[in-house]
């Protein structure tokens, strides 16, 4: 009869201990394929004994757990040996290495142009070059502000025509400018004071420096100014189905004196309008001079400008318009700039017909804030308000308008802008004819599209729609006109 398993049993460990070497091997020797004697009965019992408490032994739970946890124990002691082993060499190859310090971190676009901006207000000439160099290698930088900095730079080395090159160019994409238009007056009257500045001082001596700006547009009509009530629009106006195409034309010559300092005089003679193709009698045209006073310091600049303006209707004499405007402009940092404007006109009309109805002062105010949140991008928003006071008073009206817009300038040298504006006029007495006051709701919206790589000695290609509605209580004051043109600018 067979004992039962030890492993089951209460025995001693240490007896168990002691047991193990003949255990294992009597176990072994089990497994064996041999023929073991039959006279042996004692040594067999003692054998099978063996190998069944064996096999109970290694199949217990209890032990499969224990011995799994010490060779999980086992792998661990070694790996955190291997890794002690290898921080050492670490350590003992990085004692022999030179100290090297970490590299500062780039600066941003804005950082650059911000320091940029620092250097030009301390004229500090000598850093400018590194950091113009920094600015104009990143991947999205303003570079007319990149060019204006370094005509800025050129001006202070006594490069006068290089840096004048530039300012025309700066100009020419952003006419609006007045920093660097006040900076190329400033070049100019340095270059014909100073005998260093060359032959180009000796031109500028010569002559006197005129801007001729030019523009030309093709415009495309559609039907133009009509009545909604398009059958008695037709029965009253039968020219109005044939072509509106038309010419917009404009011609200036523009000169700035320098009087002292900051402040400039300015002298503008304006020609311009618009030519039908096909009715002569409908084309307007105009004169305009102007006379200016300027003042700019810093980031902010204002004008004075009284000016008077005739035009003529066909070949006849229409308007003369006398008046003043003022603006004021101020760059609160690299983001923000806001445009103050004000202007009161004195219009007369030339036929009498239309003096004692429409004869009378126009005044009006304006605001503008522009944000620039990078170099690409540009949106701005503004309200201006309008009063018109005729002679008569039911021709009196105060307009009210809500505007904005916006402008990217592509990697690829695309420029594409878009505006949109609201506005509300209401006049002051009610129609004679209808009985009620009139009121309008002004829709304007526009859409242009220009590729700054096709420009052509300052001359670039630029195509423009404009869409306008006016929707009015009065059914025959309701009208609506679209127009597509191309129009091609220049500034001499």
């Amino acid at each position: 009869m067979f004992r039962r398993p030890f492993c089951l049993c209460r025995i001693n460990l240490k007896k168990l201990i002691d047991f193990s070497p003949l255990f294992f091997r009597q176990a072994y020797s089990l497994l064996q394929p041999k023929t073991v004697p039959f006279h042996n009965r004692q040594s067999d019992t003692l054998v099978l004994h063996a190998a069944f408490g064996a096999k109970s032994f290694f199949k217990n739970p209890i032990c499969i757990f224990v011995m799994k946890r010490a060779a999980l124990l086992l792998i661990l002691c070694l790996s955190l040996r291997c890794v002690f082993a290898a921080d050492d060499d670490v350590q003992s190859a990085s004692a022999d290495l030179p100290y090297r310090p970490a590299e500062p971190a780039q600066p941003s676009d804005q950082e650059l142009k911000s320091g940029l901006e620092a250097a030009l207000a301390e004229q500090d000439w000598q850093n400018m070059p590194e950091l113009l160099q920094q600015y104009r290698s990143r991947f999205l930088t303003d570079q007319v502000f990149a060019d204006y900095v370094e005509a800025r730079w050129r001006s202070s080395k006594g490069e006068y025509a290089q840096a004048q090159a530039l300012f025309r160019r700066v100009l020419a994409q952003r006419p609006e400018w007045q920093e660097a238009r006040m900076a190329s007056i400033t070049n100019l009257s340095a270059a014909r004071a100073q005998p260093r500045a060359g032959d180009f001082g000796r031109r500028l001596q010569a002559s006197d420096v005129w801007q001729l700006p030019i523009s030309l547009s093709q415009v495309h009509n559609n039907q133009g100014y009509r009545s909604r009530s398009s059958n008695a629009s037709r029965a009253a106006y039968p020219h109005q189905e044939k072509n509106n195409d038309a010419l917009r034309f404009n011609l200036g010559a523009e000169h700035d004196f320098s009087l002292k300092g900051n402040h400039r005089l300015r002298l503008g003679l304006t020609s311009g309008g618009t030519h039908y193709w096909d009715y002569y009698d409908r084309s307007t045209h105009f004169v305009r001079l102007a006379a200016g006073y300027r003042s700019s310091s810093g980031k902010q600049s204002w004008s004075l400008t009284p000016y008077t303006e005739q035009s003529w209707l066909g070949s006849e004499k229409y308007t003369l318009n006398t008046g003043a405007s003022a603006a004021y402009h101020n760059k609160l940092n690299d983001n923000w700039r806001v445009s103050l404007s004000a202007s009161s006109v004195n219009r007369s009309f030339n036929n009498p017909n239309h003096a004692k109805y429409f004869d009378g002062n126009i005044n009006s105010i304006s605001g503008t804030a522009e944000w620039r949140p990078d170099s690409a991008w540009l949106i701005s928003a503004g309200a201006d308000y309008r009063a018109d006071l005729t002679r008569n008073a039911t021709r009196a009206s105060d307009r009210t308008v809500l505007r904005t817009g916006i402008s990217r300038q592509f990697e690829s040298g695309f420029k594409a802008g878009a505006s949109f504006q609201y506005g509300r006029r209401e006049f002051d007495h009610s129609e004679p004819l209808y009985g009620i006051g009139r009121r309008d709701n002004e829709y304007n919206a526009s859409a242009s599209i220009s590729y700054q790589p096709r420009r052509w000695k300052g001359v670039a290609p630029k195509i423009d729609y404009r869409y306008s509605k006016v929707d009015s209580n009065i059914g025959s004051s309701s009208k609506e006109n679209s127009q597509w043109f191309m129009s091609l600018e220049k500034k001499f």
